[in-house]
């Protein structure tokens, strides 16, 4: 199928902005795809398409550099590419030479929780999707300091459901076997080690706590255990953008 041809004037020009200023007050910050799709709210094809052009223009440069990456389930550590985005001079000089008032409006998009959900829903295809969020690959890694407050606040909520799980007795009742509520309290446990690294896969956060949670939420909708669950699943789920 065809691209659909959008304007990409303007997230072009906030990713632009916001690379310029990086650069003016010196900010030690790695630019990738997934850290200007949280800073704009533009969904990663958005992003990706307005890099393509911006580097097009020699506006910015693409560098893809060997990182040592950690295996969430392993633990054990792994060479992976990353790709960086960096202004060019050209782009500098672009950002110096916009008028106060189209700075301004940049400025203001920037600032937009959500930005120009019509573009997203053009570019996926369905018009009369523009209210809906574009939901992410399930095998996405998220990197913790992105978001930092809203993981302290999901860490605490599942550490919450763990300690209420292991210490009631409504809790093996969800298992066919209630030995096995202790394998799911090891999994939980397991879990909640991998949510504290820097990068969390979500694939491996749903097999280890999600589907626990999912359980508890479902069945134990009247009691107290239930409602932890479900503030700790809306949490995570609301983290790694699968709401």
């Amino acid at each position: 199928m065809a691209r659909i041809k959008v304007d990409l004037e303007l997230p072009k020009a906030v990713i632009l902005w916001r690379l310029h200023k990086a650069v003016a007050k010196n900010e030690l910050v790695a630019f990738t795809v997934h850290n200007l799709c949280i800073e704009t709210g533009y969904s990663r094809q958005v992003i990706s398409l307005s890099i393509e052009e911006l580097e097009a223009s020699k506006c910015c440069r693409v560098k893809t550099e060997e990182d040592w990456g950690e295996h969430p389930i392993t633990g054990m550590e792994y060479m992976e590419e990353v790709k960086h985005i960096e202004i060019t001079k050209k782009g500098i000089i672009e950002v110096g030479d916009w008028s106060d008032e189209y700075h301004d409006s940049v400025v203001n998009q920037m600032n937009v929780s959500r930005p120009v959900s019509e573009l997203e829903a053009l570019l996926s295809g369905n018009p009369d999707s523009s209210d809906k969020p574009v939901v992410p690959a399930s095998d996405r890694i998220v990197t913790v300091k992105d978001n930092a407050a809203a993981h302290k606040k999901l860490v605490e909520a599942v550490e919450e459901f763990a300690e209420a799980a292991a210490g009631s007795n409504e809790f093996p009742t969800l298992f066919d076997d209630p030995d096995d509520s202790k394998v799911a309290l090891w999994e939980i446990n397991v879990g909640l080690a991998l949510l504290k690294k820097a990068r969390v896969r979500y694939q491996a956060i749903k097999e280890l706590v999600v589907r626990h949670l999912k359980l508890a939420a479902d069945k134990l909708a009247n009691a107290t255990l239930g409602e932890i669950a479900s503030r700790a699943l809306g949490l995570i789920l609301k983290f790694f953008g699968m709401d």
